[in-house]
């Protein structure tokens, strides 16, 4: 059964975007401080690093800047901090303006601004996501986790550093945390489930999605490919008709859960889904199936209505032989001849015509009528075997019915 979807619906796994808030670091204008809260020694150095930085000479701004806080006799302000990332960030230097907000963050752990910034520039140094992920964390619980945003980077970042446990926990976090929940955020966790093969969990999270938004197909086959994988066909089978009828699906997903109804010996429900495969122009082999599938559940007058449907399309020998067939079955022998020699009418080498035929007239205690379509059977070097073996018991039955009449009437015998 496995072998009937090939391939997992709907590659499902997706990449969380790392999308990195990129915002440099703020300039000592845009943080409205108030001169008189600066110490004096501060005021002049600034402001001749800001008229550097906006004159575009960054060098001077972080010589400046350098000079000022190396002679510093009172505690350093925020703005030079600040100032003196943003020089070193406009110049290019990513790793000195990293170091810049560093020092910043540890003389104002609390500033949300300077975190953001080194969490950013971290970042954009390469290679140490992880390390960037863990300051949007702590960004996250200092504006006292009221942005989820910064949450949901965190594990984007974790799961660009291949951390996929720290990035579940995060996503974790947010799923459970007051935020209202966004789509996004279930997709990437049942992603991170699949990929840390966590299938349970992932299921989980999936039905978790579908209490709220039971109109996305795309879960109810996730749903579906979960179930295969555990080989439980009928809850598949389930989940994906739902997501069909959702999504509108296409010919081919209608024929395969048609293959799975029949595994799952559902052949009305089956023959419904061939019908949704083909709205409108059936080809006659899809009615020849359907008509079979109609045959198993002893339904005959409606599979005949197919073959028929299927003959006036295209008159086949195919068609002709699997019309006999389903009379046969039925116990319609005369009819099941008529159509078998149209068959061999159309295609004369059709052993297994002439061999159903046979077995038709057995059945109507019409000997000879059996016993001439098994010889026409014996001159195909492929059913020679199996028409000669019919003989050979039809000839062997007809002898012992004689010796039979002979014993009952001593006459018969004479008579013959």
């Amino acid at each position: 059964m496995k072998g009937i979807y090939g391939q997992r619906f709907l590659p499902f796994l997706l990449v969380l975007a790392v999308a990195v808030l990129s915002l440099p670091a703020a300039r000592a204008s845009e943080q409205k401080t108030d001169v008189n809260d600066l110490p004096k020694e501060s005021i002049k150095p600034l402001y001749l690093s800001q008229q550097a930085i906006e004159s575009g000479d960054h060098d001077e701004a972080i010589r400046v800047l350098k000079e000022y806080m190396a002679t510093a006799t009172t505690e350093i302000p925020l703005p030079a901090f600040q100032m003196l990332g943003h020089a070193y960030y406009q110049k290019g230097d990513v790793e000195n303006a990293q170091k810049a907000f560093g020092r910043a963050h540890e003389a104002f752990p609390q500033n949300p601004e300077i975190l953001l910034n080194l969490a950013v520039i971290t970042y954009e140094l390469g290679d140490r996501e992880s390390e960037s992920a863990r300051l949007f964390e702590k960004l996250y619980r200092l504006k006292d986790k009221t942005d989820p945003k910064l949450l949901y980077q965190a594990a984007s970042l974790y799961f660009y550093a291949q951390e996929l446990r720290d990035a579940k926990r995060v996503l974790h976090q947010l799923l459970t945390s007051k935020h209202k929940p966004e789509l996004k955020w279930y997709d990437d966790m049942i992603a991170l489930c699949v990929e840390l093969d966590q299938m349970g969990e992932a299921e989980k999270w999936a039905r978790a999605t579908l209490e709220r938004e039971p109109g996305q197909a795309r879960y109810w086959r996730l749903l579906a490919q979960m179930r295969l994988d555990r080989e439980e066909y009928r809850e598949a089978a389930s989940a994906l008709e739902i997501a069909h009828r959702l999504e509108g699906a296409k010919k081919g997903d209608w024929l395969e859960l048609s293959e799975l109804y029949l595994y799952l010996n559902a052949p009305l429900m089956a023959i419904r889904c061939m019908e949704y495969a083909y709205p409108t122009q059936m080809p006659g082999e899809r009615m020849a199936k359907i008509a079979a599938t109609y045959a198993r559940t002893h339904r005959f007058d409606e599979a005949m209505e197919f073959i028929d449907d299927a003959l006036k399309q295209a008159p086949t020998a195919d068609l002709y032989f699997e019309k006999g067939r389903l009379l046969y079955d039925d116990m319609r022998y005369e009819e099941a001849i008529a159509a078998l020699e149209q068959c061999w009418g159309l295609n004369p080498e059709y052993g297994q015509a002439y061999i159903l035929a046979g077995f038709s007239a057995w059945n109507m205690k019409q000997w000879a009528r059996a016993r001439s379509a098994f010889s026409k059977a014996s001159v195909l070097p492929k059913f020679r075997d199996q028409a000669n073996d019919a003989v050979g018991v039809l000839d062997d039955l007809m002898a012992a019915m004689a010796e039979e009449d002979d014993a009952l009437d001593p006459l018969a015998g004479e008579r013959r």
